[in-house]
């Protein structure tokens, strides 16, 4: 079965196919709101969607899903609810132009949502989880592996997206070299046990992040510089921000306004950093263990003063 756009942008029109689907129970019903169609037990398997000019050097195609289902979706002409709704063995590649001006590549385990999405007001998620997470580069390269993503009351709209807590399990960010110095301490250039969050919010139009609370588990660390005088993990940043061959540190373009921010606490917990330079003549090597402190009112806004 094909379908064709279901985008806004013209220039974005994927093509749907499916495969085998059977639906348990169908109903529709006249409400305060007008028809709604109610559906439950949704099962649907081999998710497929493809784009006419999709680039073919990325490593996967635009989207692919091995199943999907949903306990519940009550369909109106104001938007969708849903429980359970569930996908499995997800993985594709965003090229330029969907998310950003990036290349996007990634795979899930599984993927679970409650909630709801409005027509014009955006989407409200009870429950977020992902499960068995992979960021790839644009040329196929592991970058990012994480184990799990939990967030509770996600709240995405036009101008704001935020969320009441979130918990992200066992993450690992760019292997190294197996013959890099201190590679049998840092085998990735950063990991981290656990990450708890609090309180987060993004206000779109004035680019503020607010986030009241974080809880910072065993996060490591390492900073090499080269015989060069570069970062490597300059490279791996942008390469997870869909950008290949850029070996410097991109922060923000010219003439953008900059991010402003407020973090109410940070508490980091048993933390490891080691500093590596290659430059000069001789090796210069750093090591700090475990690293312990608590951050309150950290920010560049000048009603939130550090102390």
């Amino acid at each position: 079965m094909y379908a064709r756009g279901l985008l806004k942008d013209e220039k974005i029109a994927p093509c749907y196919e499916f495969g085998a689907f059977s639906i348990g129970k169908a109903e529709g019903i006249t409400g305060t709101g007008g028809r709604q169609l109610i559906l439950s037990g949704i099962k649907i398997s081999n998710v497929q969607l493809h784009e006419q000019n999709f680039p073919q050097e990325l490593p996967l195609k635009l989207l692919s899903v091995s199943g999907m289902g949903a306990g519940h979706l009550n369909i109106s002409r104001q938007g969708v609810d849903f429980k359970d709704l569930q996908f499995k063995e997800i993985a594709g590649c965003f090229p330029s132009g969907y998310l950003d001006q990036g290349d996007h590549c990634f795979s899930f385990s599984s993927l679970m949502l409650e909630g709801n999405y409005r027509r014009g007001q955006g989407a409200e998620l009870a429950v977020v989880r992902v499960n068995g997470i992979t960021l790839l580069s644009p040329s196929g390269e592991e970058l990012v592996h994480g184990e799990s993503i939990t967030l509770s009351h996600l709240l995405f709209t036009d101008t704001e997206w935020r969320f009441a807590s979130g918990e992200a399990t066992h993450f690992h960010f760019f292997e190294r070299n197996p013959d890099s110095l201190d590679f049998d301490r840092h085998r990735w250039m950063a990991d981290f046990k656990s990450l708890w969050v609090e309180g987060l919010s993004y206000y779109r139009p004035k680019k503020t992040l607010t986030i009241g609370f974080i809880d910072f588990l065993r996060p490591r660390f390492i900073l090499l510089r080269d015989l060069s005088g570069k970062f490597p993990v300059a490279r791996k940043i942008n390469e997870l921000r869909g950008f290949g061959g850029i070996d410097t540190f991109v922060f923000r373009e010219k003439g953008s306004p900059p991010l402003l921010y407020h973090l109410g606490d940070l508490y980091l917990k048993h933390g490891t950093f080691s500093w590596v330079d290659y430059q000069d003549e001789f090796r210069a090597r750093l090591p700090v263990r475990d690293i312990n402190f608590n951050l309150s009112d950290l920010s560049n806004l000048a009603e939130h003063p550090l102390r």
